[in-house]
């Protein structure tokens, strides 16, 4: 069992937290920052997402901004998870489970190697992660973005709101996952590999709370009211 389990039911500095930015697939919207906090295998990416319609998008991307290579995690137009690969070719890991509309749902990806990609659906306990072993190495990361993917040609915009987008040097274990799915607040997992967290909190410019600052700037998103099931410790973030 995850050590902070207990805290979230019993500790009482704990209050709910919800925020997100909409994103509308069909137009331009996106958060972007022109930095490389991680360029290399392993790390790990996850979101929480509510999806909107029936076609996919992506949730976290980091690339390069002037060609094609890149990473995203992302969900399909037929709503499964994904960890996606793009460098020449393209190449993904993808669950077995359907997101269904409406809900919040967590992604976890691991980029374990250059020939070993992993996502997750929700809790590590209760679905099967799926699994990819192409290999794909992406090079020349400067970009990362949220909600579409940001390369030398945008694309696969998200449909939905999206909030609390972590990145990872390293891979995450399955109870640090738990963790996050319990709704831990994305600062408090791993947090000595924490390489950027952006946890939308409506403002002009999308702080990262990470110790690397990259802040994002925002482009047609709209703040949502709709938040997802986190917790924070009441004081601190």
């Amino acid at each position: 069992m995850s050590k902070w389990l207990p805290l979230l039911l019993l500790f009482p500095l704990i209050a709910s937290a919800g925020a997100s930015r909409n994103f509308d697939g069909t137009v331009p919207d996106f958060m972007q920052v022109d930095a490389s906090p991680v360029t290399d295998t392993p790390f790990s990416m996850s979101c929480w997402y509510n999806r909107d319609s029936g076609f996919g998008g992506t949730l976290l991307f980091t690339g390069d901004q002037d060609v094609t290579d890149q990473h995203q995690l992302a969900f399909a137009s037929t709503a499964d998870h994904r960890a996606n690969s793009k460098s020449g070719g393209f190449t993904n890991a993808l669950t077995l489970s359907a997101a269904a509309a409406g809900e919040w749902h967590l992604t976890t990806s691991m980029w374990v190697a250059t020939d070993d990609r992993r996502v997750q659906a929700d809790a590590a306990i209760t679905i099967a992660e799926g699994t990819n072993a192409a290999s794909f190495n992406p090079s020349g990361e400067d970009r990362i973005a949220i909600g579409m993917s940001r390369d030398s040609t945008p694309s696969s915009g998200a449909d939905g709101p999206i909030s609390h987008c972590g990145l990872w040097s390293d891979t995450l274990t399955d109870p640090e996952i738990d963790d996050l799915a319990a709704g831990l607040w994305t600062s408090w997992v791993a947090t000595d590999t924490l390489a950027g967290f952006w946890p939308i909190l409506g403002d002009s410019t999308e702080p990262d709370l990470s110790v690397n600052g990259n802040d994002m700037t925002v482009t047609g998103t709209t703040v949502d009211t709709r938040g997802p099931p986190v917790f924070f410790p009441i004081g601190g973030m």
